[in-house]
């Protein structure tokens, strides 16, 4: 039913150009990364935690185990007021969220925890220190650090990365966030060389 109302309301909205955009919203498919025989040093595709971020946990968490981190300003599109972390921990690869609108000091000390080890983007004089992570201008108010360590890897619509035989996978909060940043990843790579 729902489905139908959205139909209709895009039919109304695009005219002519429905049949098109229809093709657009159809549910993707998705390749499944298949692990061969799980055999020890194989690879396989490994299932990750998520966890609210609350004070506690950030006092404890090593920016250097940060493999991504996306923070979204107060009126950003997509996950406005959101942070979203994720994390290399011993129990594999673990993804942290606040919000601004949740709780504004741990938005904010966590904020300053990120942009304290990059260099790329200034933000209320705060200085940089061990420089951990590349910035990536996620649009519209996103701002992404990716850890200068790891290389992520485009799919579909989300990045992945290959550790000691282990891929992980990294979903962005939105798709424009995946997209400005998959463009920014292959810039940089472009320039490099």
């Amino acid at each position: 039913m729902e489905r139908k109302v959205l139909q209709d309301d895009l039919r109304k909205i695009q005219g002519d150009d429905f049949e098109e955009l229809k093709e657009e919203l159809k549910p993707l498919e998705f390749e499944e990364l298949e692990p061969p025989n799980h055999e020890p040093g194989s690879t396989k595709l490994t299932e990750q935690v998520e966890i609210n971020l609350s004070k506690e946990i950030l006092g404890q968490l090593s920016p250097n185990k940060f493999i991504y981190a996306e923070i979204a300003q107060g009126g950003a599109m997509g996950n406005s007021g959101g942070i979203l972390i994720y994390a290399l921990e011993n129990r594999g690869l673990v993804r942290y969220e606040t919000s601004l609108f949740d709780d504004e000091n741990l938005y904010l000390e966590t904020e300053r925890l990120i942009l304290k080890h990059q260099n790329n983007f200034e933000h209320d004089n705060i200085e940089s220190r061990e420089i951990l992570f590349d910035y990536h201008d996620g649009g519209m108010g996103n701002h992404v650090f990716i850890n200068k360590k790891i290389e992520l890897n485009k799919e579909k619509d989300f990045f992945t990365f290959k550790l000691e035989g282990d891929i992980y996978t990294i979903h962005s909060s939105v798709m424009g966030v995946f997209y400005s940043v998959a463009k920014s990843i292959e810039t940089m790579k472009k320039t490099e060389y």
